[in-house]
């Protein structure tokens, strides 16, 4: 059941104000509406990871990066939250090879759309890492 672009990116853009006003709740009512459309949305199933990730629920935020991950290897904002929750899980070695493949990609060149905020986030990250401050 496709709906409009135009629909589609307004209720992204609804969603995404939703959850950055903290309603949790509405954020995940209209993703699961744009998901119902497209199951593979590879925005609203990141919009829909950070939501329940921001929620205490890394493990369900998980499986929805890894999803992005399967339908687009190498996405590098889905290498970037799946290595957050590796972080939860104590799995720093996981997390860093995460980051270090979104550090490659962005550096070859293969993400565009904010290439300077997302290498300072995977630096930070790696450091953070590394320092054993983000945990």
């Amino acid at each position: 059941m496709s709906m409009p672009e135009s629909e589609r990116d307004a209720l992204l853009e609804e969603a995404m104000g939703a959850a950055m006003d903290r309603d949790g709740t509405r954020a995940l009512a209209l993703l699961d509406q744009l998901l119902a459309a497209d199951p593979d949305d590879i925005d609203a199933l990141l919009v829909r990871g950070y939501v329940l990730e921001g929620s205490g629920e890394p493990q369900l935020a998980r499986l929805l990066y890894e999803r992005v991950l399967e339908l687009r290897p190498g996405n590098v904002l889905g290498l970037i939250a799946v290595s957050d929750c590796d972080v939860y899980d104590d799995r720093l070695d996981d997390a860093l090879a995460h980051l270090e493949e979104a550090h490659a990609r962005i550096e070859a060149g293969l993400y565009e759309e904010d290439r300077e905020r997302e290498l300072k986030a995977v630096l930070w990250r790696k450091e953070a890492i590394l320092k054993g401050g983000l945990r």
